[in-house]
């Protein structure tokens, strides 16, 4: 078993994501730092997500970041979570151990709003990312 690599996940300004236009709130998945980004993950590897935010001012409860077979997210995807996953996280640290059941392409999103997380391709080991 490989150990794999951490990623925070955060949220701000929608500004610059490639969903923008569809995401109708005011707010985006941030993963190390940067809106949305496509997250290349590896068969036979465990990862940490951190989930770290803060409660923004007049917002009704916090963001639930998970991974779904949803490329909408928010409320539809918690019907599809990916097999193996976590349950929706607000704040602290989840494991997720990329297995041979774990789909090549899913998604990251957060269960409050609509189109805010981005692409998740699974490759196998030794597989070139690009």
């Amino acid at each position: 078993m490989h150990k794999g690599k951490k990623f925070v996940v955060t949220f701000g300004h929608k500004q610059g994501h490639y969903w923008a236009n569809f995401n109708r709130q005011g707010e985006s998945i941030y993963v190390n730092g940067k809106n949305g980004p496509v997250l290349h993950l590896f068969r036979g590897v465990k990862y940490v997500f951190q989930v770290e935010q803060h409660l923004i001012p007049g917002a009704e409860a916090p963001h639930l970041f998970y991974l779904t077979n949803s490329p909408m997210g928010g409320k539809h995807g918690l019907d599809c979570l990916v097999p193996g996953s976590f349950e929706p996280l607000a704040h602290g640290k989840a494991y997720f151990q990329v297995t041979q059941e774990t789909p090549r392409y899913f998604y990251y999103q957060d269960a409050r709003q609509y189109y805010a997380g981005g692409l998740v391709i699974v490759h196998e080991q030794g597989e070139s990312v690009y």
